[in-house]
């Protein structure tokens, strides 16, 4: 399976104009609700995972217990001054230059600042650190898996079994942070976008709609044949 889902990515680099296809093709984002009635009306959706899963297999949350030294690192940093955090992204970003390690303190500065929003000013909204992640497209969960996953996963369909459901735009939360630009600056951009993030789809459409589950979420089957009949 893992083989065939970055062959179809390959064939995306290949080919544009199958990108373009995928992007323009109607996949249902979710079941029909039937007897379960989930927030936005949505009972299932694709989750890629960089593992192969088995039918029946319930998820766990994407970050739990995994990014608290890079977010303890993150809130001392801030709690001495952004210059303090600036000079530790820099030397994060030094060493992963120099192949010492690959950078890892981008993610647990972008979750400290989406959390913190979330908690100051969006408390009734599920945290992310405590999250499964689910794409509403199957062409979305496609794109995520070439551009931020080098083709390495797979993509698996799942149903939402129970729990509490958000849906909101990875779009703002992919920008990242820009070491070029003035750490302040930087700080500031990526609080409002935390900010309209939570506000969910008041004023605005979604680019990728991703859905936080905090819950139960049940892997139901590989995506490969709705890819295969996607690019059929």
């Amino acid at each position: 399976m893992r083989k065939r889902n970055g062959l179809l990515c390959k064939n995306l680099r290949r080919n544009p104009s199958l990108l373009y296809l995928l992007l323009d093709a109607k996949i249902r984002p979710t079941k029909e609700v039937g007897r379960r009635f989930m927030p936005y009306g949505f009972d299932s959706g694709f989750h890629v995972s960089g593992q192969e899963l088995t039918s029946g297999t319930i998820l766990e949350p994407k970050f739990e217990g995994k990014l608290q030294p890079g977010l303890q690192l993150v809130s001392v940093a801030l709690s001495k001054g952004k210059h303090q955090l600036e000079h530790l992204l820099f030397t994060d970003w030094l060493l992963a230059v120099g192949g010492v390690k690959p950078r890892w303190l981008v993610t647990p500065l972008i979750e400290f600042i989406f959390e913190r929003v979330r908690a100051e000013h969006f408390p009734g909204r599920p945290s992310r650190l405590k999250s499964i992640f689910l794409f509403a497209d199957l062409k979305h969960a496609v794109v995520f898996l070439r551009d931020y996953r080098s083709d390495a996963g797979l993509i698996y369909e799942c149903d939402i079994l129970s729990g509490e459901v958000w849906v909101g735009d990875m779009a703002l939360v992919n920008p990242g942070i820009n070491l070029r630009n003035p750490i302040g600056e930087e700080l500031q951009a990526m609080e409002q976008r935390a900010s309209r993030y939570w506000e969910g789809k008041s004023g605005r459409t979604m680019e990728i709609p991703e859905i936080l589950v905090v819950g139960s979420v049940r892997v139901e089957k590989s995506a490969e044949t709705d890819l295969r009949e996607l690019l059929s």
